[in-house]
């Protein structure tokens, strides 16, 4: 279960923020709170209730592996963990990705679903 004092966030929510976000676990069904950069296009994020993420960690391993996206400020994304998620799930912002760092995250998401063919 997510924190009792867990309250979504009111602000708008745009592609690169970074959100502490109640992360499903599919393993122990557990969600854990967890920050969060939000990776669906603007469009969605503000007529749909469900939002792409991708979680970040500041715990970097495996830095060799293409889903796993060294950030700017030392922290990791984890592209092989995108997931879907209800707004009424997203918190409070932590900031917003530069762009440099949104492009590194976006083309690791083509290569971890082999889409580069398509573009």
């Amino acid at each position: 279960m997510i924190n009792e004092d867990f309250r979504p966030t009111k602000k708008p929510i745009k592609r690169g923020d970074v959100f502490w976000t109640a992360v499903p676990n599919y393993s122990d069904n557990v969600e854990k709170e967890r920050p969060c950069v939000v990776i669906s296009n603007d469009r969605n994020n503000e007529f749909s209730s469900m939002i792409n993420m991708v979680p970040l960690t500041t715990k970097p391993h495996r830095t060799d592996l293409v889903c796993n996206v060294m950030l700017r400020d030392g922290r990791m994304a984890k592209t092989n963990q995108l997931f879907v998620v209800d707004k009424k799930f997203i918190g409070d912002k932590q900031g917003k990705l530069p762009p440099i760092d949104m492009h590194a995250i976006m083309r690791s998401i083509v290569f971890q679903f082999d889409m580069a063919e398509y573009f």
